[in-house]
C-alpha cells in the first residue's frame, strides 16, 4: 500500500515521540507491518516496535523460553547464543561447572534424554560429536538387549517396559 508523504511524516513524528510501531498502528488504524516498513524505509531503529526487546518487552517473563524442547535463557551477548538472543540452559550449567564456555564443537548429552532436565547430574560434556554419537550408540545397544530379553516390548506402535 502506498501512503502519502503527510502520513509517513505523521508516523515518523509519532515514532520520534517514543511510540512503538504497534502503538502507531493502533492509533492510525494501520497494520503494524506497514508502520514498520515506513520506519525502516526512513532509517528508524526498530528495537522497540513490539513494546521493547528483552526485559523491556511488555510480555517479558524472566527471559526463559523453550526452543526445540530446550529451556533457553535470554543472553544476547553470550558466545553460545543461537541466532536468536537465547542460550540453552544446559550450556550455562556446564559452563558454570567447568569454569569456561564449552565450545560449539563440544556437544552436551542429556543422560536421561530429557531436554528440559538441565541438572548438572544429568549432563555429560562430550569432547566432540564423535564421542556424542558413541554415547548414543551405547544407549542403542542397551535398549536392543532389553528388547531381546523381553524387558521392553512393542505393541500397537509403542514401546513399553514389561
Amino acid at each position: 500500500m502506498k501512503f502519502t508523504k503527510q502520513f509517513e511524516q505523521k508516523v515518523l513524528e509519532m515514532h520520534d515521540k517514543g511510540l512503538s510501531a504497534t502503538e502507531i498502528g493502533k492509533r492510525t488504524k494501520k497494520f503494524t507491518s506497514s508502520i514498520i516498513r515506513i520506519l525502516d524505509r526512513n532509517g528508524k531503529k526498530l528495537n522497540f516496535e513490539f513494546g521493547g526487546s528483552g526485559d523491556k518487552h511488555s510480555q517479558w517473563k524472566g527471559g526463559v523460553v523453550i526452543k526445540n524442547g530446550y529451556p533457553m535463557k535470554y543472553s544476547p551477548n553470550h558466545p553460545r547464543r543461537y541466532n536468536i538472543p537465547y542460550v540453552p540452559m544446559h550450556v550455562l550449567v556446564i559452563e558454570k561447572a567447568i569454569g569456561r564456555t564449552p565450545n560449539k564443537t563440544e556437544p552436551i548429552h542429556h543422560i536421561d534424554l530429557d531436554r528440559k532436565n538441565y541438572d548438572i547430574k544429568n549432563l555429560f560434556l562430550c569432547e566432540d560429536s564423535k564421542k556424542h554419537q558413541a554415547v548414543h550408540r551405547s544407549l542403542d545397544r542397551i535398549v536392543s538387549k532389553l528388547i531381546k530379553s523381553g524387558k521392553i516390548k512393542f505393541k500397537d506402535g509403542e514401546y513399553y517396559y514389561h
